[in-house]
């Protein structure tokens, strides 16, 4: 791992092409209690499946980083939006977009409205996208 000597964010690469913005969390969540409740759920459910991360806050969004960044939160008013990345295919109602990053990596969008919604299913993609990073 390497530690930018400007913002103390960590990066699987040397010398990582990165924004140096610090974006306070608190700017995230100002005024969105029910996307707070629903991020605060989302980061306890991955804890409780082992997932060891960091958050970093930056202006566009909240990263979950390991070695890498595996999954993103936008902290709506009324929701979370929540990616991931996976190195295979799935196809699933719940998905709202997805985008191939590259010739195995596919970076998938969905929606957050009620905890209940934090299924066993998205718990399991976003253990396996923090898996890839460990690899």
């Amino acid at each position: 791992m390497w530690k930018c000597p400007k913002c103390r964010r960590s990066f699987s690469k040397i010398n990582q092409s990165h924004s140096c913005t610090n974006y306070p969390l608190e700017k995230h969540l100002k005024g969105k209690e029910r996307g707070t409740a629903l991020l605060n759920e989302l980061v306890k459910l991955m804890k409780k499946e082992g997932i060891k991360f960091n958050i970093d806050s930056v202006p566009c969004c909240i990263h979950f980083v390991n070695i890498s960044i595996f999954a993103a939160a936008w902290v709506l008013k009324d929701k979370i939006k929540i990616d991931f990345r996976l190195n295979r295919r799935i196809k699933s109602k719940i998905i709202i977009k997805t985008s191939k990053i590259s010739a195995n990596r596919y970076v998938y969008y969905l929606e957050i409205k009620e905890k209940s919604e934090i299924s066993k299913e998205v718990l399991k993609w976003i253990l396996e996208s923090y898996k890839l990073t460990k690899l």
